[in-house]
């Protein structure tokens, strides 16, 4: 588990890094890591506390070995900016001021008792979600069908000058022609 969860945090801070910062691996930075560690992955990661306790000795780890291959120079100051994020990066991704709209939608689920691996069990979640929504957004409103526009439309065509040509084509006088 620990080797599924390090792949799943590496391949996220890289493809979050890219994604939404445009920094590749030789750019990771303190500011890009800062912007990804900590708003990003709480953001938009549906997990438990204890995988969020990870986060930062893997990110840790990565960047030690990115410069052992020389992806990073003289990463010392990287790995301990990091390091010191360690609680920051716990505290944000258990703080639902800190989650996006889709992550908040999945830990009220969960919290509710759905087995978020269920399909099933999310789509009627999600139906009954939706139905909900309708309900309390519509509440006391009449039903679509019966709207009627406040305002009723009435199309005008433009006026015909008495001395224009008739629009049948009879090349006279509009007054001279349909006009009377």
């Amino acid at each position: 588990e620990l080797f599924e969860d390090a792949a799943f945090i590496i391949s996220r801070v890289l493809e979050y890094a890219w994604g939404y910062v445009g920094a590749t691996p030789e750019e990771l930075d303190k500011l890009v890591l800062s912007e990804v560690l900590l708003e990003i992955l709480p953001r938009k990661v549906t997990v438990e506390r204890d995988f969020f306790e990870k986060v930062a000795p893997v990110t840790e780890a990565f960047l030690r070995w990115t410069e052992v291959e020389g992806i990073l120079a003289d990463t010392a100051d990287l790995v301990a900016t990091v390091h010191s994020w360690a609680e920051t990066i716990v505290a944000n991704g258990m703080d639902p001021e800190c989650w996006g709209m889709a992550k908040s939608f999945a830990m009220q689920a969960k919290a509710d008792g759905v087995d978020m691996g269920d399909q099933e069990a999310m789509q009627r979640y999600i139906a009954e979600f939706n139905r909900g929504l309708y309900q309390m957004n519509f509440a006391g409103q009449p039903e679509p069908r019966d709207l009627t526009p406040a305002i009723p439309i009435v199309e005008h065509a433009p006026k015909i000058g008495r001395n224009a040509p008739c629009p049948c084509g009879s090349g006279k006088k509009y007054k001279k022609c349909c006009g009377q």
